[in-house]
């Protein structure tokens, strides 16, 4: 017996383990559908937070299309104009455009309203297929009397009460959710017939547009019409010629006399068969012609006017600076003679042109600028006066032998250098012709002049066959020449050397 209770209990307490743990099994697969459920509850109350969302848009879309029927509805009211302006025109193109684009946002409403009227039945499925499973584990959970799961029943009871908030949440989110979509429909037959009046109205307006342009067109054609007949009526009056001044007196008479005295003026215009009839036309335009010219005569007498007085004043310039450079060069011209000659004198002279007799200022300036004589013009050249000796008698160029036109030459040239000095001078054997006492003296002159105060140095190159120039050279270059000519730097003895062998062959 004993046996037989062990192996009864034995049985009992397999079986018990085994209805444990099926129903462990069955509270882990209903714990596993929950989670599930849950899963898709959260997925689904995000789907509806993202279609609220799209609600509200879609009610800021709905507000946005309902003031711009409001102001479509405005325009509407106010008068219609026969003739639309551009801008008038423009606004026109712009309501076909939104009309469009309303019509276009109208199909997306219904398209959207359409999406969750089908997301609702979805999840009104979904909520009773988890409403069904939820009665079902209930059931199947009260129906246990293991004791060892209460506390698990217990947890699950916690959670089913949860599961149970959710939905009820969700159904009242379902029927927000439903109100929304009713008060969307009846918003969206509203607008539907809104819609359809502001559709009304626009075709209205396009066909109030459509007879205006055909009126504008008529009136566009009339316009051109006149304006043709206008400009061949102008066309006749040019032909005519000018509108004598008896235009005015006879454009309110009769036809017929105007006719009357047309015929008889025709008959006696006959006998005037070469008359110019253009010539009033032309004396006019010849005459107009005749002011331009002369404000053009004005205007350049005016232009004469200054050029005379800047070329006058250009003249004093150029007459100023050349007797300025004059006075320089004569004073430099003096100082360099009397150092080249001792004893000797030199003066530069400036020559001038005669200027004829009772020639006046007013005689010159109906002249002509070309006639004029101005500064610049009095200087014919330049004359040199010198003494050779004190004492001696004074003479000009062409009584001086070679020599002293030489020396006169370099003395120029000398003063010319103190006033623009150059940075070199060339001189090729220019003391051919001197006496020695002036070959001496230009050599000294040379000297002083390369040595200069560090500002005005400048340098000389000379060629020469005499010993003064030789001796005062700082640096000496010999050319000689065997069927070709060579240059090489020599020393003074070198070149002395070569100027006495010189000498020494032209004496022979």
């Amino acid at each position: 017996k004993l046996q037989q209770a062990q192996v009864n209990l034995t049985t009992e307490l397999t079986k018990i383990k085994n209805e444990e743990r099926q129903i462990t099994q069955a509270i882990e697969g209903a714990q596993s559908k929950i989670e599930q459920e849950l899963s898709r509850i959260e997925n689904d109350a995000e789907d509806i937070k993202s279609k609220g969302s799209m609600l509200k848009k879609n009610e800021s879309d709905i507000s946005e299309l309902e003031l711009k029927i409001k102001g479509l509805e405005a325009q509407l009211k106010s008068p219609f104009a026969q003739a639309l302006t551009a801008e008038q025109q423009k606004e026109l193109e712009r309501l076909l455009e939104e009309h469009t684009k309303l019509s276009r946002l109208q199909k997306l409403a219904d398209q959207e309203l359409g999406d969750l009227q089908r997301e609702k039945v979805a999840l009104e499925a979904k909520l009773s297929e988890a409403n069904r499973e939820m009665k079902t584990l209930e059931t199947q959970v009260y129906n246990q009397d293991s004791r060892a799961n209460l506390a698990v029943l217990d947890v699950e009871k916690a959670r089913l009460e949860t599961l149970s908030q959710q939905y009820k949440d969700c159904i009242t989110s379902k029927e927000n959710k439903e109100k929304q979509i009713s008060e969307m429909k009846e918003d969206k037959v509203r607008k539907e017939s809104e819609l359809k009046e502001v559709k009304s109205k626009l075709k209205k307006q396009d066909n109030e547009v459509e007879s205006s342009r055909k009126r504008l067109d008529q009136l566009a054609d009339k316009r051109n019409r006149l304006k043709n007949e206008l400009d061949s009526a102008k066309a006749q009056l040019r032909d005519l010629g000018s509108l004598p001044e008896a235009f005015d007196k006879y454009k309110d008479s009769n036809k017929k006399q105007l006719e009357a005295q047309l015929a008889r003026v025709t008959e006696e215009l006959k006998g005037f068969k070469d008359v110019n009839k253009k010539a009033l036309d032309q004396f006019n335009q010849f005459t107009e012609q005749r002011e331009k010219f002369r404000e053009r005569k004005d205007e350049l007498e005016k232009g004469a006017v200054s050029i005379r007085e800047l070329i006058r004043k250009l003249d004093e310039k150029k007459d100023d600076a050349l007797q300025t450079t004059f006075r320089m060069v004569a004073r430099n011209f003096s100082e360099v003679f009397s150092q080249i000659v001792p004893g000797g004198s030199g003066e530069l002279v400036m020559k001038t042109e005669d200027v004829p007799q009772g020639t006046s200022a007013e005689d010159e300036n109906e002249a002509g600028p070309s006639s004029r004589i101005g500064p610049l013009r009095r200087y014919t050249g330049v004359g040199v006066k010198v003494k050779f000796a004190a004492g001696g008698e004074v003479r000009v160029m062409r009584s001086l032998s070679g020599g002293q036109k030489s020396v006169v030459a370099l003395a120029i040239i000398f003063a010319i250098q103190r006033c623009d000095p150059a940075p070199f001078y060339l001189f090729d054997e220019v003391d051919a012709n001197l006496d020695p006492m002036y070959r001496s003296a230009i050599a000294q002159m040379i000297s002083n002049l390369k040595q200069g105060n560090g500002e005005s140095t400048v340098q000389f190159l000379t060629s020469s066959f005499q010993p003064e120039l030789v001796q005062a050279a700082d640096c000496h270059w010999l050319v000689t020449h065997s069927g070709m000519s060579r240059i090489s730097k020599g020393t003074m003895e070198d070149q002395l050397d070569i100027v006495r062998k010189n000498q020494q062959s032209a004496e022979q």
